[in-house]
């Protein structure tokens, strides 16, 4: 029969790898050279030609689904059953589907669409953790910017050094610029026109909390050596005390001066100051992770809750909010982190202060709308429609760009009336762009009236 002809044929290929010919020449197990066996299932012998074929499964009728050692030729059309599932889709790769957790090669990172993209290089992504190969990373973009000698980045900050006037410069060290926080190396302090000037020595300024150097006398902002006689108090400076006061446990000198580092005067006697839950120095320091809080007090600082530290500063993750206090910043509903910076594809709306998510609103448009991490100008008469073509203030979204309500659109006798593009220029229908309207019409407060009816 043909059709047993042709299911022998497609045995024969696709079983190649036996030896034996067919008697039409195809290729077929066991040397079976005869035509009138059909090659059912199991059989070993007692075929029209007297051959032998070797053990094979050939499916002649339905497909049940699950398929024997051998060859398909049932209902699924007969085509070589491999038994092999099909391999998972590349992941990983640039341009490749994420791997699961958001995995992507060295060198890549997931992207919004789950796909890996390049990521590190300046003008890319920003790979994992913030991490660039080159360049720093500013609101999500590696940027080339930062070091010392390169602009600042768009932030205000540097890699290195302190942002001054938009330079990133060496500071901390005498005659460089305070670094952020108004810190300087030490053996200095942070001094007039923000830059830093040594300290410590006879003659020098104080250092912080009013140390000097070898146990010298601070009086008046400035250092007196040890066996040097203390001006404005008199006496002889030793042990940082002059002539038996200012030093800590002694009596005040004259004018209410202490001269001890870290001491202030307290009645009539200096006492230590600036460590946690001592009062604070005269120049409002306080030691190491405490700052000054409004009861005088050192404080902790920087952490959720706490005040601020010196230079309106915080722990990682936090920034200085309302009333001098540390609060979470960075996400979404957030206020925005220094430099005005917030995690992830959030925006800082610098106007509010506060964290935008990707899609939001800012004061003026939209988060990410033109870029990921900045809030882009849109839905205003003038500028880009915002996302799902909207336009604020009744405003139509036209070819991409905002209309204004009674702005004229592409198409005639059309107008933008409340958001919605509608027909123009007939009696009770909104006036034209240019005010005009139908058949002599007249323009009245926005609105057509036909010729010859009562106006007002």
């Amino acid at each position: 029969m043909v059709r047993d002809a042709w299911l022998l044929r497609a045995t024969c290929v696709a079983l190649l790898s036996f030896a034996g010919a067919c008697a039409d020449g195809t290729t077929v197990i066991g040397g079976d050279a005869g035509g009138g066996d059909a090659g059912v299932t199991g059989d070993r012998g007692g075929s029209a030609d007297g051959s032998t074929d070797m053990p094979m499964t050939v499916d002649l009728g339905t497909d049940t689904g699950v398929d024997m050692p051998g060859v398909d030729l049932g209902s699924d059309g007969g085509l070589p059953d491999t038994g092999i599932d099909m391999p998972p889709p590349p992941c990983g790769a640039i341009g490749d589907l994420c791997c699961p957790m958001d995995q992507c090669d060295e060198g890549g990172v997931c992207d919004d669409t789950g796909r890996c993209v390049a990521c590190g290089v300046v003008g890319e992504v920003c790979c994992e953790d913030d991490a660039c190969s080159a360049g720093r990373c500013v609101d999500g973009t590696c940027d080339d910017c930062g070091a010392l000698g390169e602009t600042c980045c768009a932030d205000g900050s540097c890699a290195d050094g302190s942002c001054v006037a938009d330079i990133c410069t060496d500071c901390g060290g005498a005659g460089e610029a305070c670094c952020p926080g108004d810190v300087c190396d030490a053996g200095t302090v942070c001094g007039a026109a923000d830059v830093c000037t040594p300290c410590g020595g006879p003659g020098e300024v104080c250092c912080e909390a009013s140390s000097c150097e070898a146990d010298g006398c601070c009086v008046g902002g400035l250092c007196t050596g040890e066996g040097s006689t203390c001006p404005d108090v008199g006496g002889t400076c030793m042990d940082a005390s002059c002539g038996g006061c200012g030093a800590v446990g002694e009596e005040c000198c004259d004018g209410d001066v202490c001269t001890a580092a870290s001491s202030v005067c307290d009645g009539d006697t200096c006492v230590s100051c600036g460590g946690l839950g001592e009062v604070c120095c005269d120049d409002g320091s306080c030691g190491a992770g405490a700052a000054c809080g409004p009861t005088g007090v050192c404080s902790p600082c920087g952490g959720p809750g706490e005040i601020c530290c010196g230079g309106d500063s915080c722990d990682t993750g936090f920034a200085c909010g309302d009333g001098d206090l540390c609060v979470a910043c960075g996400g979404p509903g957030q206020v925005c982190c220094d430099g005005n910076t917030c995690g992830g594809t959030a925006c800082c709306d610098a106007l509010e202060g506060e964290c935008v998510a990707a899609g939001g609103d800012c004061v003026f448009g939209e988060c990410g709308v033109f870029a990921a991490g900045e809030c882009g100008i849109c839905g205003v008469p003038g500028e880009p429609c915002c996302s799902g073509s909207s336009c604020g203030f009744g405003g139509c979204c036209e070819a991409g760009n905002c209309v204004e309500t009674g702005g004229e659109v592409a198409m005639s006798g059309m107008v933008c009336s409340a958001g919605a593009v509608v027909a123009c220029g007939g009696d009770g229908e909104p006036c034209c762009g240019d005010g005009s309207c139908d058949m002599d019409g007249c323009c009245l407060a926005g609105t057509c009236a036909a010729d010859g009816d009562t106006c007002g």
